[in-house]
């Protein structure tokens, strides 16, 4: 049995997996949309090394942060599977990916593309040909 010290943190995790089969027709083109509100968790408090890579906090989120007095705040983060989902024959032809934070949110992400803030709350990403090369993973802190 491990030895744990009073202040140190509990960690664990959690995951939901959604998965249906499908059948389309041979040759023939099929277009799939896919659109949904996403599932979100989070947690009570920042672990700066490993959430900072986790999302990619980068010095003006950091600073954000400390701005708002929102270091150890709890936080909503959600994650999209796409590495996974990229077992298709070809490249996604039209990618299109909007992200949007509340007013009294902060938000980051790891993304290796061009992200487009398109207004005050919402960033966006539009990829041609696109093959996902990682997963998404975004967290929202809320400002205090």
């Amino acid at each position: 049995m491990l030895a744990r010290h009073q202040d140190e943190p509990i960690r664990w995790w959690s995951q939901v997996i959604y998965s249906w089969p499908q059948t389309f027709k041979a040759n023939a083109v099929t277009k799939v949309q896919h659109q949904y509100v996403p599932l979100v968790g989070g947690s009570v408090a920042l672990y700066a090394p490993e959430d900072s890579k986790t999302y990619c906090m980068d010095q003006n989120f950091q600073a954000g942060l400390k701005q708002a007095k929102s270091q150890n705040a709890a936080y909503s983060a959600l994650g999209y599977i796409l590495t996974t989902g990229a077992n298709w024959a070809k490249p996604i032809q039209n990618f299109k990916l909007t992200i949007e934070r509340d007013s009294n949110e902060l938000v980051s992400f790891c993304w290796l593309g061009r992200v487009k803030k398109i207004s005050a709350t919402q960033f966006q990403m539009i990829e041609k040909n696109f093959i996902p090369q990682q997963d998404l993973d975004i967290i929202f802190v809320q400002k205090f």
